[in-house]
């Protein structure tokens, strides 16, 4: 079964002022472009919550690491997002170029918690990323917006119903450029119902933002290409 494409832009790719205003907000963000399309996807209702890495620092950083925790906590209140920050701290050795011997120092990295509600964050926080069982699963791939065919492959004991490899078991879906907006791994029996929602998070980014799009949808191909000159 192929995959339909596109179709061509409207009218209702057509953004408001107060969307231009939040889109612009995240843009001056100092963060990756994969945690921008997540925000704003939560912003406009497509993913109920995310986790994701916001930025790394270190200990000379320090008044920029609080001017954009300020910055993007400020953000998450005007959207009405529920948020908690995580930091990670590590001691490191700082080596310099003329070879003397390193100095040691701290690594900082800032992650974050987002979400609609305040349920889905609580949820969240008390359980991504610590041991699961089936029913913990399935409400952390729910509250992230996963679709529930792709939750119930994944939730199996071995696996085995899902696309180990998009690549080499689904090509034609693997080279999609909305495939560059996809975080979990498809079931092999509901993939192309799957791939709609991946689709529908893609083609929002793309009415919002197009330039962020393309530079996500760029960065994708780029890891295509050097994965395959390897």
């Amino acid at each position: 079964m192929s995959i339909s494409e596109s179709s061509p832009g409207n009218e209702k790719n057509e953004i408001s002022l107060e969307e231009r205003r939040v889109i612009e907000g995240i843009e001056k963000l100092k963060t990756s472009d994969h945690t921008k399309a997540t925000i704003m996807l939560i912003w406009k209702g497509l993913k109920p919550a995310a986790e994701f890495d916001f930025a790394d620092y270190d200990t000379e950083d320090e008044s920029d690491r609080q001017e954009q925790t300020l910055a993007a906590e400020k953000l998450f209140a005007d959207l009405k997002l529920f948020s908690h920050k995580i930091q990670e701290q590590k001691d490191v050795l700082r080596y310099e170029a003329n070879g003397k011997d390193p100095t040691p120092g701290k690594f900082y990295r800032d992650s974050y918690y987002l979400a609609k509600n305040s349920n889905d964050l609580e949820y969240l926080v008390d359980h991504f990323g610590k041991e699961e069982n089936s029913e913990i699963t399935e409400k952390l791939g729910t509250i992230l917006g996963y679709p529930s065919s792709a939750i119930d492959a994944w939730n199996t004991e071995d696996r085995s119903v899902t696309i180990l490899d998009t690549e080499l078991e689904q090509p034609e879906l693997f080279a999609r450029d909305e495939m560059a907006f996809a975080e979990f791994r498809f079931s092999k029996s509901n993939w192309q119902k799957e791939f709609e929602v991946v689709k529908k998070w893609a083609d929002e980014v793309k009415r919002l933002d197009p330039l962020l799009y393309g530079r996500i949808v760029s960065q994708y191909h780029y890891f295509l290409a050097d994965k395959d000159s390897e």
